[in-house]
């Protein structure tokens, strides 16, 4: 009778994951990730052909959990200025967690140009929840144009905090408390 094996695909991405943060991506072998994941590298290759098939769905299912907890920031009952601080810090928490492996799959043309789109879009698409509750909230209204440079200015500079200081974690979140105020150019009323 053949073993069954629960939630074979979560064990897995997680393996991959921790595997890729702690020693690296050149590590990263199928049979490194059977083994952390506790099962057969046969069984491994059923469900995944090859290595960067694995490596793109286990990236995508790490930035679905981290839009869960995106998602749980935005639909908390704060004010949006407060939203947008927790959004950054929880993207931060998120990202810093990772140690940066997306970007570099994605400098080594490990993952697709489509699972990097997947994500971006993802990621942006809450930040257009975050800006229309701004301006619902505030006079501050920006071009789609000057949207796009927020966004991507604001996951630049986390990615690059958690690159160049990684172990500076809560030196990171205040400036990036600090600079996202200064980017949005808004004033904490408290």
């Amino acid at each position: 009778m053949p073993k069954i094996i629960k939630d074979v695909e979560q064990s897995v991405f997680k393996a991959v994951m921790a595997v890729m943060t702690t020693d690296g991506i050149d590590q990263l072998s199928m049979k490194r990730i059977a083994k952390n994941s506790g099962i057969a590298v046969g069984t491994l290759y059923n469900y995944f052909p090859d290595r960067e098939e694995l490596i793109s769905k286990a990236i995508q299912y790490s930035w679905y959990q981290s839009f869960q907890v995106l998602d749980d920031v935005l639909n908390g009952s704060k004010d949006s200025l407060t939203k947008w601080l927790a959004f950054h810090d929880a993207l931060y928490s998120e990202m810093s967690q990772r140690k940066a492996v997306g970007h570099e799959l994605i400098r080594q043309k490990v993952i697709s140009d489509d699972v990097n789109q997947k994500i971006v879009n993802g990621l942006f698409s809450r930040y257009a929840d975050l800006f229309q509750e701004l301006s619902g909230e505030t006079d501050k209204s920006y071009s789609e144009q000057t949207r796009r440079r927020i966004q991507e200015t604001l996951v630049s500079t986390i990615l690059r905090l958690t690159i160049s200081f990684p172990d500076d974690n809560q030196a990171n979140r205040d400036y990036l408390n600090q600079f996202a105020r200064l980017i949005l150019n808004i004033e904490d009323n408290n």
